[in-house]
């Protein structure tokens, strides 16, 4: 039983301590916190009060954005509103006026003078496009940084002068984006469970991005609330 007791705390602190080792020249250092979809002042998650909230508190704010049915970005991390909202259905099925009176703000809504920073996270690669149209068309928005989870480099090109977050959860999927990624203004974004129990990707990440997007997944069950926080700047 001992060595069975034994095994699962080695099992457990291997993966820490091979993180602590490739940092180790590299120090941990925080140079910025992001609101994760806006909470953390007891507002709804991707809402204008939460958005203007945190960054009223000098943080930055991610978002999640989806598209409705008439292709207007709305403010939304699920593909349906039953979660977030009173209503029910898939936001790709309902129209502007609907989303309005289930109160699913426009990504328009939060593109306001206020400062500070968005991270726009689209959930489909469709949203892209008009997503950035509105942020073009925006007088005087707070600074826009674009988060991807599509690993296809094809995308590289898109953005423009936008920073952008990639984010990438294997070593492939880094190893595929790096030779056409910007790195001078973009960076790598990881989860942190993906970070200590990964050793070839803490390795290449780490050595390749100037800057390190960090979060913790912790959608539902987990004792420790998640949604709430993510941290940019280990190097």
């Amino acid at each position: 039983m001992h060595y069975l007791v034994a095994l699962a705390l080695a099992l457990c602190t291997v993966p820490m301590l091979n993180f602590a080792i490739f940092v180790a020249n590299r120090p941990a250092r925080y140079s910025q916190v992001i609101s994760h979809r806006g909470n953390g002042f007891g507002y709804p998650e991707n809402t204008v009060a939460a958005v203007g909230a945190a960054l009223e508190h000098g943080y930055w704010v991610e978002i999640d954005v989806r598209l409705s049915a008439n292709g207007s970005p709305h403010l939304l991390h699920d593909p349906t509103v039953d979660r977030t909202t009173n209503c029910t259905g898939s936001i790709a099925d309902l129209s502007d006026t609907a989303l309005s009176s289930c109160g699913v703000p426009t990504l328009e809504s939060v593109l306001k003078p206020s400062g500070g920073t968005i991270v726009i996270h689209c959930k489909i690669r469709e949203c892209i496009a008009p997503a950035q149209r509105l942020v073009a068309d925006a007088s005087a928005a707070p600074r826009v940084v674009y988060f991807v989870s599509d690993g296809d480099p094809s995308l590289v090109d898109t953005f423009g002068d936008h920073a952008v977050i990639w984010g990438v959860e294997t070593l492939s999927v880094a190893q595929r984006l790096r030779p056409h990624v910007n790195f001078t203004k973009d960076m790598f974004g990881v989860s942190l469970q993906s970070l200590w129990s990964n050793s070839a990707l803490v390795r290449y990440v780490t050595r390749h991005s100037r800057n390190l997007d960090v979060w913790y997944m912790c959608d539902g069950g987990c004792r420790v609330g998640g949604n709430r926080w993510m941290s940019m700047g280990i190097p």
